[in-house]
């Protein structure tokens, strides 16, 4: 674990005093054991929750990573005594109710000095266990009510003052008898106390929900950091030297000095070169005060200098690119609700004062809409904020000189009611795989299906004054679909022919050439149409479309042929996905869409700040950024609106040089 952990950090950039100090600590480290995250996976009651286990442990797995902190990640199903001995702290980062038999482990553990971090639990053995007593399920689907977590002055020693955060429900804990108390209380929307947030016991601490990844990433981190310091010592000069390494080489170069060789070779560009060395400057004394710190065992001072030094830094980065005005500076909203649900105009503010021109509303799918549709099942947030949600993202866009796109995911059908989904598969409406298994899909052969998703579109338009309509999932899921009994009819219709064998000759056999371009044309038939009535109902009005970044590859896959949709006027841009966390992948990819299109304007590569294939922070951004800007492109779309984007990557974008 200590050979990973010290080539993790040398592949951020770990200057030779902080290698030092990993070495010094690797005695330490070896005969010390790992910090222990166990994922819920037989404590959980579904798939469902299972994925939601799996995504929050690698969330705090890919936090402590960047942390330095040593750690192992086992299954509830693979735990033993063996595999917690060694451990000084277990975290139960989402493991609602262990069986009896993972109760009798930690019970076992915990006797035997174990000490355990547990995240949002339901169980009441566990509960016992760990000193406290369970509350009732609460929620807020408004997000107003835990909005903060507000740490007590005398609280856990480093942990931040407060950590933002906003939880819809929470499952309250408070501690039994005189020995446990509660460290931290939520706060609400107005900075009112409400429930315990977190509960120390004897037994290690308690959390009445689990860490989000919406935002105040670094105070998150810190306070895993704290948590786990006040539980194993042995985690603070580890977490100190990482995050001076962090903060030093901005997680992308190789030290402090190539660093310093980087920014200040960039700014005479920006025309920055005076502002830049004065930060410098500052930022060199900084770094020897933390490196003073972490000599002087002063570990939670280095951690909070050490942030600072990072600001410094990342602001005197920022300042030598000039990459932000581009003619479309655009933001996918996947929630459909902006930053603060329920007040567009608060997030209207907010992207007007980063200067985002345009935005795209994720509001209509074939099975939900974020408005009062009279055709599209209504979504339940739409009575919960206000009655129209899209009305209010119009009026806040247009109010702030946005252009406000509606995004419209085509054919998949998530999060459809029950009953809308039994009805489309009664009428062989839905997708079928090369296997026979029935897909949550529109056929988009089915012409019921096409005039589905043009009426619903039509009525969007008749009511609302949209600047465009971004087409989403506007292709099939795979290779492996569609191949129901409808397809069948139709392509031998297409054909004049029987094929013999139905799917195999269509999937990989002679039929597969003639069988692809039919898919390519069912995709591309609905583009032209929404094209077509699109701008006629609305004259001026811009078609896009997000589409898979890797051409040809995407028109045996998902039949989508977006180069054809450009250059033959069906849509106004494209937006292909390109989320990579590599530079010189996502630079490939760009040079190659250019190549694509006729013109370069009309391509605007999507990037990827939170998406689930890639995780991007300042430096990277930048940097992608400037390969948009360099190869010409009308601009860029960054996935997605949240605080993240909001509070750590935006304001380092537009603000100006030092």
């Amino acid at each position: 674990m200590v050979f990973f952990l010290r080539r993790r950090l040398i592949s951020m950039g770990t200057t030779l005093h902080v290698f030092a100090v990993l070495l010094l600590l690797s005695a330490t480290l070896s005969a010390a054991a790992p910090i222990l995250l166990i994922r819920g996976t037989t404590s959980t009651p579904n798939d469902a929750e299972r994925n939601f286990a799996a995504a929050v442990t690698r969330r705090v797995d890919g936090w402590l990573t960047e942390l330095g902190v040593a750690h192992e990640v086992v299954d509830d199903d693979a735990l033993s005594s063996c595999r917690l001995k060694p451990a000084r702290v277990a975290v139960l980062t989402y493991n609602p109710n262990p069986p009896a038999a993972e109760l009798r482990l930690l019970e076992q553990y915990v006797k035997g000095g174990g000490r355990l971090i547990v995240f949002y639990a339901a169980d009441v053995g566990l509960a016992r266990l760990m000193e406290v007593r369970l509350g009732a399920y609460r929620a807020d689907p408004t997000a107003r009510r835990w909005t903060r977590m507000r740490f007590e002055p005398a609280g856990v020693a480093g942990a931040p003052g407060s950590v933002l955060q906003r939880s819809r429900n929470i499952r309250p804990v408070t501690p039994l008898g005189r020995t446990g108390r509660v460290v931290a209380y939520w706060e609400d929307v107005d900075g009112q106390r409400g429930e315990p947030a977190w509960v120390e016991t004897t037994s290690g601490y308690w959390m009445s929900h689990v860490l989000l990844d919406d935002g105040d990433t670094w105070h998150k981190q810190q306070l895993l950091v704290a948590l786990l310091g006040a539980l194993d010592p042995s985690v603070w000069p580890i977490a100190a030297a990482a995050a001076l390494c962090r903060a030093e080489t901005l997680g992308q170069f190789r030290s402090f000095s190539e660093t310093e060789r980087q920014i200040r070779s960039r700014a005479p560009r920006t025309g920055s070169a005076a502002g830049v060395a004065a930060t410098l400057g500052a930022a060199r004394r900084i770094r020897l005060q933390v490196k003073t710190l972490i000599d002087q065992a002063e570990y939670v001072a280095a951690i909070e200098q050490a942030n600072i030094l990072y600001g410094q830094l990342i602001e005197a980065y920022a300042s030598t690119f000039q990459v932000w005005q581009q003619p479309l500076r655009c933001v996918w909203d996947h929630s459909g609700l902006g930053l603060y649900p329920g007040d567009w105009s608060r997030s209207g503010h907010v992207l007007d004062q980063h200067e985002v021109t345009d935005l795209f509303v994720n509001a209509s799918w074939p099975g939900k809409a974020l408005y009062p549709s009279t055709l599209l099942p209504v979504d339940d947030r739409v009575a919960l904020y206000g009655g129209d949600p899209l009305r209010d993202a119009l009026a806040a866009g247009h109010a702030h000189g946005m252009k406000v796109h509606l995004w419209k995911v085509c054919w998949n059908l998530d999060g459809a009611p029950a009953a809308l989904m039994t009805r489309l598969d009664r009428g062989g409406r839905l997708q079928r795989s090369d296997g026979g298994e029935t897909l949550p899909w529109l056929c988009p052969s089915h012409p019921d299906n096409l005039r589905y998703e043009k009426d619903a579109l039509r009525e969007a338009l008749t009511r609302y004054a949209v600047d465009g309509i971004h087409l989403d999932y506007i292709r099939y899921p795979g290779s492996h679909a569609c191949y129901c009994d409808g397809c069948r009819r139709r392509f031998e219709a297409h054909l004049g022919r029987r094929v013999a064998v139905w799917p195999a000759d269509a999937r990989r056999g002679h039929e597969q050439p003639v069988f692809n371009r039919w898919r390519c044309a069912q995709i591309t038939r609905l583009v032209r149409d929404v094209s077509s009535f699109a701008r006629q109902m609305r004259p001026g009005i811009q078609i896009s479309a997000a589409v898979y970044g890797k051409y040809p590859s995407c028109v045996g896959s998902v039949a989508q042929e977006w180069p054809a949709w450009v250059n033959d006027g069906l849509i106004d841009f494209v937006v292909p996905m390109d989320y990579s966390t590599s530079l010189e992948a996502f630079t490939s990819l760009v040079t190659e869409q250019v190549a694509l299109v006729n013109e370069p304007r009309r391509l605007c590569p999507g990037i990827g700040v939170t998406a689930a294939e890639s995780r991007l922070g300042v430096p990277a951004v930048l940097q992608q950024l400037e390969v948009v800007k360099q190869s010409g492109a009308g601009g860029f779309v960054f996935f997605d609106l949240n605080e993240v984007l909001a509070q750590e990557i935006l304001p380092y974008l537009t603000r100006p040089g030092p």
